[in-house]
Parts: C-alpha cells; sequence; structure tokens
C-alpha cells in the first residue's frame, strides 16, 4: 500500500519505493536498485499510456494534455545525460559500488 500511494504521489523510486524494499522486506541493495527501477518504469508507462489519450482540462481548447514539443525540447538533454551516466557508470562502478 505505501508503494502504491508512493507511486501515486509521484514521489519515485528513491523517495518511497528504495527505503521500502529496505527496510520493511529486507532486500540488500543490489536487488532492490533493480526492483524499484522496475516498479517505477512501469508505474510511468502506465501513467503516459493513460494521458496520452487525455485532453486539455482549458475550455475551449482542444489539444493534446502533453506539450509535446516540450517534450521534444527536454528529450535531447535527457539522452545525452543517459549517455554521460552510462559511460561513468562503465568507468566508475567497480571503485563505487561494493
Amino acid at each position: 500500500m505505501l508503494l502504491a500511494m508512493g507511486s501515486a504521489a509521484g514521489l519515485g523510486g528513491g523517495t518511497v519505493v528504495f527505503p521500502t524494499l529496505l527496510v520493511v522486506f529486507g532486500f540488500s541493495p543490489n536487488v532492490a536498485v533493480p526492483m524499484s527501477i522496475i516498479i517505477v518504469f512501469f508505474t510511468t508507462s502506465t501513467k503516459s499510456a493513460k494521458e496520452i489519450f487525455e485532453r486539455s482540462p482549458e475550455k475551449g481548447k482542444d489539444k493534446p494534455l502533453i506539450d509535446y514539443n516540450l517534450a521534444i525540447i527536454f528529450l535531447v538533454p535527457v539522452i545525452f545525460g543517459t549517455g554521460v551516466g552510462v559511460w561513468i557508470n562503465s568507468v566508475t562502478s567497480n571503485l563505487y559500488l561494493y
């Protein structure tokens, strides 16, 4: 129930899901990290699939709820940051994880 409330509130994996998996369920960090990523992925995918077909609540406006132009603007740095993060992880993973 706590995991569902945290995900519904948009708190994500680092704020509610990960500590719950560690403290309540007793998982090790090596198991809790991928599990929290999977939980956040499916929660986000479900919410995004729901909002694709919703319309803007503004009266007289028949436009989608999601601003796709703004999403494209944010997508470029996200893809770049993901690449940089993967590279940093591949270089430093053995130094800091264990």
